[in-house]
């Protein structure tokens, strides 16, 4: 009778401690937003985009070799086709009058740089954009400070009305 309960508790023991080899402790998504700092004078007025990269609210890597991963610790606070216009805005400085859409196709870090392409409409005028910053360390704050400042660069393009 001992023995079966010696076995008893060193099986569960051994089932406690092995549990904790595979499940991993809570970690807390953290959510970023663009910190865009530049201001431009300009009427336009950026309208949500179509959202083509597929992300989501995730943040995204691609790999040279074209493996997609997202990141399950961040997030961005919204998709990309509602965050960029967001930080868009945030950059213009004007009446507004004029109205800017556009579609996102990549939104995500590739290769140390954080890539933003897309298309942007003004005017019935359609025109294409890629522009990538460098990600200075990897960390989640500098992913996003290299995310903002391609948006910064497309609202600078926008309102000069060529990518």
């Amino acid at each position: 009778m001992r023995t079966r309960w010696s076995s008893a508790l060193a099986a569960a023991g051994f089932l406690l401690g092995a549990a904790g080899c595979f499940f991993e402790p809570y970690r807390e998504v953290v959510r970023y937003d663009l910190p865009v700092t530049r201001e431009i004078a300009t009427p336009l007025a950026a309208q949500e985009f179509t959202d083509l990269s597929g992300a989501g609210t995730a943040y995204r890597r691609v790999a040279p070799d074209g493996r997609v991963t997202d990141d399950a610790d961040c997030k961005w606070i919204l998709p990309p086709g509602e965050l960029v216009p967001r930080a868009l805005n945030r950059c213009f400085r004007g009446d507004g009058s004029q109205r800017l859409t556009g579609a996102i196709d990549t939104f995500a870090e590739s290769e140390g740089a954080f890539v933003c392409a897309g298309t942007f409409r003004i005017d019935g005028q359609n025109r294409r954009f890629r522009f990538t910053a460098p990600v200075e360390e990897p960390t989640p704050a500098a992913r996003a400070q290299a995310a903002a400042r391609c948006v910064e660069m497309l609202a600078a393009a926008a309102a000069e009305k060529k990518p």
